[in-house]
């Protein structure tokens, strides 16, 4: 079974999307102390284990490549979600020095701040640079917006040419998707023809009642280094697991029963954490 565990390593973000799902405040890096007792957790955790950096934005903190890299070096399996904001040279620093310890490289296309052609330009130049690196695997990721459904069609066609994967999103507040106008929802259905399929789509998966290992084999961890089963038992403060920096973080022994209706992120339904 996959190991893996969701660290939001700041807050921060260059960018201020009008529909982030992680709300209006943009702010906050953590405590260098913080980050080295982290650090220092997941590589006791050993091999076998993989860490998905996301944020805010990740690229945004500093020396975040090193860390990265320094992490792949110890065994664990290094991926990472971001807006792909940064010059290139970073990102090609980032998938260099991770070498075959670079797992999924999800890049964000956010319309209000970048031209599509210009973002799709740049990842096809960063899928040539991953090539050498067989573990590393490239997806393209979107947010599925209201009224902009069908110019999602020819972003996926792209990709798809260009050899990258295409993820979109649907819309979440509070973790749960919004009601889509009928025009949208036939579209959407067209966009994602598999669309119960947690690898094609996030499409806020109903996982009530079904056996959940979210905090044995998966868990997040906060930028103040609190850890929690899933992001829903953040959200409502039912899956506390501890904190790291205070000596405090132990995961589970047994799986549970989810009691969730909603499952916002896709690494659980997608990794096998909820069978």
């Amino acid at each position: 079974m996959k190991k893996i565990a969701s660290w939001n390593l700041l807050n921060a973000c260059n960018y201020a999307c009008s529909y982030c799902v992680q709300g209006k405040k943009h702010e906050g890096f953590p405590r260098e102390s913080t980050v080295s007792a982290i650090r220092d957790c997941f590589t006791k955790l050993g091999a076998g284990w993989e860490v998905k950096f996301s944020g805010g934005e990740p690229f945004f903190y500093p020396g975040f490549v090193s860390l990265a890299a320094l992490m792949g070096k110890a065994g664990l399996r290094i991926s990472v979600v971001t807006n792909f904001s940064f010059d290139f040279s970073l990102y090609e620093r980032y998938v260099r020095d991770l070498n075959d310890n670079s797992g999924t490289v999800s890049i964000s296309f956010h319309e209000e701040f970048v031209a599509w052609h210009d973002f799709l330009n740049k990842a096809v130049k960063l899928k040539k640079s991953m090539q050498p690196f067989t573990r590393g695997s490239l997806v393209v990721n979107t947010v599925v917006r209201p009224g902009k459904v069908e110019q999602l069609f020819a972003f996926r066609d792209e990709c798809a040419s260009a050899g990258i994967k295409f993820y979109p999103q649907l819309f979440k507040v509070k973790g749960k998707v919004i009601g889509y106008s009928a025009e949208d929802t036939r579209n959407i259905r067209r966009l994602i023809p598999d669309f119960h399929n947690p690898s094609a789509a996030n499409t806020g998966f109903n996982p009530m009642g079904k056996t959940c290992y979210a905090g044995v084999t998966y868990f997040i961890v906060t930028q103040e280094g609190e850890c929690y089963t899933c992001y829903p038992g953040k959200r409502y403060l039912t899956g506390a697991l501890g904190s790291i920096p205070s000596g405090t973080f132990a995961l589970k022994d047994e799986p549970l029963v989810c009691p969730y209706d909603a499952c916002p992120c896709t690494v659980p339904t997608g990794r096998g954490v909820v069978i």
